[in-house]
């Protein structure tokens, strides 16, 4: 807030006497006469008793203009410290104006009394202010108010939140404990002959609460550029969007829904849901509580894609992580297609909009350039010259007659299209492959049963090579790792890099390159079981889920006893030494303990027999009494 010294009420000096003008210019002098003739004039409704005092006053213009425009922000201060209401205050500004007009005030000085009205006055007051902002639109963007002031302008408007900061004190509470709520099994209605699988989910207390902490994600997106936070982040979404695409919603329900309810535009509101773990059945059955999420993700996506003036050199998401996101996002647009009702035209409405984010997001990130283009003087307009004609052009005026170019390659590559940008440009040259695509047949023949001759594996191949290269330049984070051997052979280095993206396809959710025929014929020589069977080994199967879960209390207490050992513990359970260092930077955030963090992570990202797993684990390293005092004796 913009702090303000008035040693002098405005009532304190009179305008009798200060009439006999000092022979000198004093400044503290001045601003106490100006602010009480200021206030007399605001009482009467009369400016001019103002401006005929301020001109018969001693000094030059430039001192008389900085006294008169401290002592008008005195007053208002002065007018709202004591609630005048804000009549009063747009009665001042409106002199203050006619001032600027009259030269006897700095033409910025109405723009940063406005500021100075925001950082005061409460919400409801600062509502009608800006109203009267917005009706004398015309005034500001008129000489000389606008080249002063516009840029004061911008910042007041954008004031609320200058840096693009997020609201992280919105926090949405959910259980962190698991209930004693039977596991349940929605299935949604479908007409005769559809198949109930697709339309039938588990809700646990695993979705719900991977489910709700996405929210922590959603109110702080900078989360996401953390590497533990990112694997958290990635396998939340995607079991809440598999949850979606398995929850099928129709129109029937949903029109049954609406009518239940009278549909008034005139009462929307943005509601803030209940996260009782008893509801997420029913607030997955409602539509309007399923786009909320869905744009959320979109919203998310957006920030962390786009280029912010704001994000620093470090927010910036890897190509793996750039391409999970163009999937994901367009998982989203096609769940929201899928929501009724009318969920195509909500589709396309959410595309608009964040499509006018975008461009508004591209202009604050070029420093807010005008919109108005600046009309070029006649006298420096160059002399057009004769445009020269070219061989597309009479392809075109000729109505698609081939046009002879001396050879047969040459006339057919020019007559395919008469415009060569817009050859150039055409979507059928993006025939660039994935790595898996390209390199499928060279990790076959990199495995050592194919028994295949070096000469005839692709990468001796130089056409391969060099193809090879480029492809990983443009697709591979490898490319760029430094290497402890400076040179190696390039058939040497092709090898290498094939190994690697081997061993990265199952972890990407591709297909493996290698199967075992008779898993697969055994498999195949399986007979199907009933259904009654399958869903009693599921519910089961849930049972042992709820049972195997670490509990938050578990979780905290554990880390407290851990102390120093817990390092140890992330070791055995499989944690590298760049998973430890981030542990030990972002600790878990409420009990400050990196162990506890640790066994946060690891619960989700082992997916069986947890308690027992962390029980053989904790025994490995001899730390037997702390599974007694947490789990007690089993």
């Amino acid at each position: 807030m913009f702090s303000l010294a008035l040693t002098t009420s405005p009532s304190s000096v009179t305008v009798e006497s200060k009439m006999a003008a000092p022979t000198e210019f004093d400044f503290s002098v001045a601003c106490a006469s100006f602010q009480n003739v200021v206030q007399k004039a605001v009482d009467n409704n009369d400016p001019d008793q103002c401006f005929t005092f301020v001109e018969s006053y001693c000094g030059n213009e430039q001192e008389k203009k900085a006294a008169l425009d401290q002592a008008i922000r005195d007053v208002l201060r002065h007018m709202i410290v004591l609630d005048q209401g804000c009549d009063r205050y747009k009665q001042v500004i409106g002199l203050v104006v006619q001032a600027v007009l009259k030269e006897m005030c700095s033409a910025s000085t109405p723009i940063i009394m406005l500021s100075d009205v925001f950082d005061m006055l409460v919400l409801a007051d600062c509502e009608v202010m800006f109203n009267f902002v917005e009706d004398g639109v015309s005034t500001w963007k008129a000489e000389p108010f606008f080249d002063a002031g516009k840029n004061y302008l911008l910042r007041m408007c954008n004031a609320l939140n200058l840096m693009s900061q997020f609201n992280v004190e919105n926090i949405t509470e959910y259980d962190k404990k698991p209930s004693k709520i039977p596991v349940k099994q929605e299935k949604m209605e479908v007409e005769d002959g559809e198949d109930t699988a697709a339309n039938s989910i588990v809700i646990d207390y695993n979705l719900y609460c991977k489910f709700w902490s996405l929210q922590e994600f959603f109110h702080k997106p900078t989360q996401c550029f953390d590497k533990a936070h990112w694997r958290i982040f990635l396998m939340h979404s995607d079991e809440v969007l598999g949850a979606f695409s398995s929850y099928k919603l129709d129109d029937l329900v949903s029109q049954r829904k609406k009518l239940a309810r009278r549909d008034d535009q005139s009462h929307n509101f943005f509601a803030k849901y209940l996260t009782s773990e008893k509801l997420l059945d029913l607030q997955l059955s409602d539509s309007n509580f399923r786009r909320y999420v869905l744009v959320q993700f979109l919203i998310l996506f957006q920030y962390l894609t786009s280029p912010v003036r704001f994000k620093s050199a470090t927010q910036m998401l890897s190509e793996e992580q750039t391409q999970w996101v163009k999937t994901s996002e367009e998982r989203v647009y096609q769940l929201i297609c899928e929501t009724p009702p009318s969920g195509d035209k909500f589709a396309d409405t959410v595309k608009h909009v964040l499509q006018r984010e975008e461009n508004w997001n591209a202009w604050k990130n070029d420093s807010c350039p005008s919109f108005e283009r600046e009309k070029a003087k006649e006298a420096t307009k160059p002399k057009s010259r004769p445009k020269k004609r070219r061989i597309g052009d009479d392809l075109q005026v000729s109505g698609g007659k081939i046009i002879k170019m001396g050879s047969e390659e040459l006339t057919r590559l020019w007559n395919l299209n008469p415009d060569n940008m817009d050859a150039c440009r055409s979507e059928k040259r993006e025939f660039m492959p994935t790595l898996e695509e390209y390199f499928a047949n060279a990790i076959e023949q990199n495995d050592p049963e194919a028994m295949l001759e070096e000469q005839y594996k692709d990468i001796n191949n130089q056409n391969f090579q060099w193809k090879g290269l480029r492809l990983l330049a443009r697709r591979s984070p490898h490319f760029f790792l430094h290497s402890n051997q400076p040179a190696m052979p390039l058939p040497s280095y092709l090898e290498l890099m094939i190994s690697k993206i081997a061993k990265e396809m199952p972890a990407h959710g591709t297909e493996e390159m290698k199967t075992q025929v008779g898993e697969e014929e055994e498999d195949d020589m399986k007979e199907p079981q009933e259904d009654e069977e399958n869903g009693e080994e599921h519910e089961q199967n849930d049972k042992e889920e709820v049972n195997n879960l670490i509990t938050r209390d578990q979780m905290v207490a554990l880390g407290r006893q851990l102390g120093d050992n817990w390092r140890k513990l992330a070791t055995e359970l499989g944690f590298g030494g760049e998973d430890i260092a981030d542990f030990e930077e972002l600790p878990d955030e409420e009990t400050k303990l990196p162990g506890t963090k640790m066994i946060f992570l690891w619960q989700d990202m082992d997916k069986e027999n947890r308690v027992q797993a962390l029980k053989d684990a904790l025994k490995e390293i001899g730390l037997s009494s702390i599974t007694e005092s947490v789990f007690g004796s089993s």
